[in-house]
Order: C-alpha cells, then structure tokens, then sequence
C-alpha cells in the first residue's frame, strides 16, 4: 500500500520541511511506518483507533455528508496528541476506473491552524475542492 499526494498536501509537506524539520521527519515516518505495517494498514478506516502511539480516526461529519475523509496523528501512551500536525488522507475504493483501492493524502496541516468543526474553514474547503478533484 502507498500514499499518494494531492498537489496541495505536498505543498503542505515542503512548508512543513523548511518550517519545522522535526514535524517533516515526524510526517515522513508515521506514512512509512503505515506503508510498512499491514496492523497499521488495516486501522486506516476504521471509526477510531489508536496504535503504537498513532491514532487513527474517520472524520465523522464529512463522512455524514458523503465524503470517506480521515485523520491522523500521533499520540502520547496518556491519549494526547503530541503532534502539531494532523494528517487528513481519503480512501477510494474499486470501482469501473479503479482496480485498487486508493489512499489520498488531501492535507497536512497546523492543528491549530484548521477547524474540523467549521465548514467554512479555508482549509476544509480546499480540502473537499481535491477530493472531488479525484472522482
């Protein structure tokens, strides 16, 4: 299984590698470790999961209105997340133009710059803008 990154999400990874290196190294690793770990690789749907200090979770009110969006990011033994960014990635399954089933990474921004809450947010926006870019 591998990642693949939308234009924008890799424009996030680049800022992410000249503004903090040790996020970037963070990001890098975690989809690694992910790609390399079928137990891992099978937590990427679920509701919620957490898992060798990853948490793994469905963004629930984009997955109401249609759109399989999830998050990911990594967390202490106590449950806190101890990362300052969050990985949002979409899941494509088979269907008549796709043989496999795909991961997208859509975003991978500040958790204090992005507000999952708000569909108005400039980020969720862009978001949703690159997935229906890839139906």
């Amino acid at each position: 299984m591998r990642f693949q990154f939308c234009i924008n999400a890799t424009k996030d990874l680049n800022a992410w590698k000249v503004d903090d290196k040790f996020a970037y190294v963070q990001i890098v690793a975690i989809l690694q470790q992910i790609s390399s770990d079928p137990q891992l690789e099978d937590m990427l749907l679920e509701r919620s999961a957490d898992n060798d200090g990853i948490s793994f979770s469905r963004w629930v009110q984009q997955f109401r209105k249609g759109n399989d969006l999830y998050r990911i990011k990594t967390i202490t033994p106590e449950g806190y997340s101890n990362a300052k960014w969050r990985i949002i990635y979409a899941y494509l399954p088979i269907s008549r133009s796709r043989s496999e089933p795909e991961f997208h990474i859509l975003a991978l921004p500040h958790r204090d710059k992005f507000d999952y809450d708000n569909p108005e947010d400039c980020i969720t926006k862009r978001i949703i803008a690159d997935l229906r870019l890839l139906y």
